[in-house]
């Protein structure tokens, strides 16, 4: 009988090995920003809410050489949640195994009004954002809560909880993480039960 378990056990442990696979050569030192020892990935599906196109409906788990697990990775590609001509977000969310936030990667820089590009300033409010969210972030439905209906501008009460001139982009990459760290605590617990 103990070998009918071990042998049930070793099946099991290689069925979901198979979906185990090495990361891309074109990702690799990409995710590597994130976790040094990235090697493997495993896909899981994920709702995305937020976005009206059927994409950013995969999650990774990534695994260094010896099969560890390290944490998450979601690649996101979206709109800010404005109507006019903003440029689209494309960014990448690291999430480490507890599951909280440990980094923000980009490959094309995140820009503010005018199309400005972030500043390293910029870049370290909004990880200081996304570590710690403002409570402000709380009462705010959508990004167009963040801002003065008849002139534009970020609400006088938001101002600190923003990176200047990206109101839209704080949030919505605030969105998704928040988004993402609740599915990942979500399946987390349906594998407890």
């Amino acid at each position: 009988m103990a070998y009918l378990i071990l042998i049930s056990s070793i099946l099991m442990s290689a069925m979901s090995l198979a979906e185990i696979r090495p990361i891309e050569d074109f990702n690799l030192s990409y995710y590597r920003m994130a976790f040094g020892e990235a090697h493997y990935q495993e896909s899981f599906p994920i709702n995305d809410p937020l976005s009206q196109l059927p994409t950013n409906q995969d999650i990774l788990k990534i695994y260094n050489d010896h099969l560890l697990f390290l944490g998450y990775i979601r690649e996101i590609s979206t709109d800010v949640g404005c109507d006019s001509f903003c440029k689209p977000l494309d960014f990448t969310l690291a999430i480490d195994k507890n599951p909280a936030f440990i980094k923000l990667l980009v490959y094309e820089p995140l820009t503010k009004l005018g199309h400005a590009e972030f500043s390293d300033a910029d870049y370290s409010k909004l990880h200081a954002i996304l570590t710690t969210a403002p409570t402000s972030y709380q009462n705010i439905l959508k990004p167009d809560d963040m801002v003065d209906a008849s002139t534009g501008a970020t609400k006088l009460e938001l101002a600190n909880d923003v990176v200047a001139t990206a109101a839209y982009t704080c949030f919505r990459i605030h969105q998704y993480k928040q988004q993402t760290i609740e599915h990942i605590t979500q399946n987390m617990l349906k594998e407890f039960l």
